[in-house]
């Protein structure tokens, strides 16, 4: 596998992970502030929505800056 599509991947894989961060975190949220009875299922899921929330923007900002480095320093070598 080539370098840049390494970067490439990083890159989209971080692209998606910030949005998928702010999804698990307004689910967790909602369901931290929701009164009533919901199943279990859904307040496991809401959970571990909350828990991993802020690993999933980390990762994403770092496999971003990592796909972006890798492309850069590609495009440098090439020069």
């Amino acid at each position: 596998m080539k370098l840049r599509s390494i970067g490439k991947y990083l890159f989209l894989c971080g692209i998606v992970m910030f949005p998928l961060s702010v999804i698990m975190f307004l689910i967790g949220a909602g369901m931290f502030t929701a009164r009533g009875n919901f199943s279990p299922i859904v307040r496991s899921l809401a959970e571990f929505c909350f828990i991993f929330w802020l690993p999933f923007f980390a990762l994403g900002i770092i496999f971003s800056l990592t796909g972006m480095i890798i492309y850069f320093i590609k495009n440098k070598s090439k020069d």
